[in-house]
């Protein structure tokens, strides 16, 4: 019973990454309108940036838009969204921002990522030309987060 209840939640947490990936996609990847952000944030959200993000090079917003959908079927979320740069993970519940936790790999479905060898954040890398979102490196080679190695030879 508890594989099913994974499962409805794991497709539920597509559904509403799908979702904020569609309003996140007219966004700029380097920057936000704050008079515009894509989705409302708590204070307790931003106090949790503030905590497990003190390094981070962006405020919450821009953070926001460049992170990658990620299902988190153990996390009681509608979704959530990873930000490798500082390792935490958006929680978006009730169509907003309501936490900041600390990236726990193991309980994250990452399969369908990759690491960059220049800067070694997981990306969702996609098509023949590989770009880092988070160092903004070419990638020839990318090691899976389920291990299988991807080349490519740069033909499209």
């Amino acid at each position: 019973m508890a594989t099913n209840e994974i499962r409805v939640s794991s497709a539920k947490n597509r559904r509403s990454n799908q979702a904020i990936a569609g309003r996140l996609e007219n966004q700029d990847r380097g920057s936000v309108d704050r008079d515009r952000s894509i989705l409302p944030i708590t204070d307790h959200a931003r106090m949790r940036w503030a905590e497990r993000a003190s390094d981070a090079e962006s405020d919450i917003e821009t953070a926001l838009v460049r992170s990658i959908p990620v299902d988190a079927p153990q996390r009681e979320c509608d979704s959530a969204r990873l930000y490798a740069p500082c390792d935490v993970v958006f929680r978006v519940q009730d169509g907003k921002i309501t936490s900041v936790w600390p990236a726990n790999y193991d309980t994250l479905a990452t399969d369908d990522l990759g690491r960059c060898e220049k800067c070694e954040n997981l990306e969702r890398f996609t098509g023949v030309e590989q770009i880092c979102r988070w160092c903004r490196s070419h990638a020839a080679t990318i090691e899976m987060a389920n291990g299988v190695t991807v080349r490519f030879n740069g033909e499209k």
